[in-house]
């Protein structure tokens, strides 16, 4: 709350300043406050994937990691908006990929269950590990609201996500219908199957880091 507050009141103070500004100059500014704000529709395609190449099973694998148990996705745009779409998919997925990390942390789970001494607490993710994980994944400088989803609860007195019953994943099929680079970012739409739901048609933007990898800048539902 008092980052964001910070960022409204550098925003108001500067306000007078960017009532003058205009086209290149206001997105200087913007940027220089820790906005992205560069053009990435505008950008021209310089390559074209097929679905079995490796640029697009990367980001095929990435998307693979926003849903759980239905095909449908929620559009965001942003990392905070990412992280309130899809807060239960990043967890279930990090607990999947640190089992041993999020169930094995004695200090911790003793911490909480002298905290919530009715529950019976197996597993823990610390809202920290969240935070870095949406940071990778969705970039942004917003601060991400912490709360219960559907799958994982949110205890607030020791900031961790527990989940007393972890479904399977449901097996949900990324299905790729075009994948494209530009200067900056990818591009890539697709839908996603199971048995006999298939969702609408969804665009995905990537953005390019300097290190090779890539975040998430928006997904939205195509019409």
């Amino acid at each position: 709350m008092k980052h964001t507050a910070r960022r409204l009141l550098a925003a108001l103070l500067a306000l007078f300043m960017i009532l003058p500004l205009s086209g290149c100059a206001l997105d200087s500014f913007l940027t220089m406050l820790g906005f992205d704000v560069y053009n990435y529709r505008g950008e021209a395609a310089v390559a074209a994937y097929g679905p079995d190449d490796e640029v697009t099973l990367k980001l095929k694998g990435f998307l693979g990691r926003l849903t759980v148990l239905s095909p449908f996705l929620k559009p965001f745009y942003g990392g905070k908006d990412a992280a309130d779409s899809c807060r239960d998919a990043v967890l279930f997925h990090m607990l999947g990929d640190n089992f041993a990390r999020y169930a094995g942390n004695p200090v911790l789970l003793e911490k909480a269950r002298a905290a919530y001494p009715s529950m019976q607490l197996q597993v823990l993710i610390p809202a920290s590990d969240l935070e870095t994980e949406i940071y990778s994944m969705f970039g942004g400088a917003e601060r991400i609201t912490h709360q219960s989803g559907e799958l994982f609860e949110y205890l607030e007195d020791i900031r961790s996500y527990t989940a007393a019953m972890v479904p399977e994943e449901a097996g949900i099929e990324v299905v790729v219908l075009r994948c494209e680079e530009t200067e900056r970012s990818y591009r890539i739409w697709f839908r996603n199957m199971i048995d006999n739901l298939t969702s609408p048609e969804y665009l995905a933007l990537f953005v390019k880091r300097d290190d090779g990898t890539f975040w998430c800048k928006y997904l939205e539902e195509v019409r």
